[in-house]
């Protein structure tokens, strides 16, 4: 506060603020303050999703959804990656797993370098066991961020339901090239390999 009665518009000062009063659940404070900003970054994607956030605390689900759903068909809004992201979350609540992965989907697009949206539309893929598409997603997310223990747990077990162990020995050995120092990543694929041969010997 002290340093905005000095720099009532720098935009940093003003975001740190908002952060804060949120974490605090003070929302209504919040929510001036990132309303505040929009005006000064009336671009921003993750301050306009903020906004909506706040605003849809303590209504309904289906009224949420339902707004944002208009709201996402404005042209100044239908490119915003944050909010297909926000809608994607909504509809994952839920239950509406499709529209939920189609969403995530157009905000992967629009934000191809977010990988939250890759792995949200990758669960939701493997919830509706659309087992290949949620395994070339969650493998996309796999290799951009290997030390996700959620996303490779699911993973593990999309390849043990496709029966497919070699493709899973496959990903691993591509990841652990790319990041040679992951202990974790290296023990997994060592047990791996050799349950695998324990399983051709006694096969043999």
């Amino acid at each position: 506060e002290s340093a905005l009665i000095r720099e009532r518009e720098n935009p940093r000062l003003l975001k740190e603020k908002a952060l804060v009063l949120d974490r605090m659940k003070r929302m209504d404070e919040a929510l001036r303050a990132y309303e505040r900003l929009q005006e000064l970054e009336p671009d921003d994607a993750y301050i306009t999703r903020a906004i909506y956030n706040l605003k849809s605390i303590n209504r309904p689900e289906v009224e949420v959804i339902s707004e944002l759903q208009k709201v996402m068909a404005l042209p100044s809004r239908r490119d915003n990656p944050q909010l297909h992201g926000f809608l994607g979350e909504k509809l994952k609540k839920a239950g509406r797993l499709g529209e939920a992965a189609a969403e995530y989907g157009q905000a992967r697009e629009l934000d191809p370098d977010n990988v939250y949206f890759l792995k949200q539309e990758g669960f939701c893929r493997y919830r509706l066991k659309e087992y290949p598409e949620a395994i070339h997603l969650l493998g996309e997310a796999f290799r951009k961020e290997p030390t996700d223990f959620r996303v490779k747990t699911t993973l593990s077990k999309l390849y043990s339901i496709t029966c497919d162990t070699d493709g899973y020995i496959s990903l691993l050995e591509e990841v652990l090239a790319e990041h040679p120092d992951n202990v974790k990543l290296m023990g997994t694929l060592k047990g791996l390999k050799k349950k695998r041969g324990l399983k051709e010997d006694h096969n043999a």
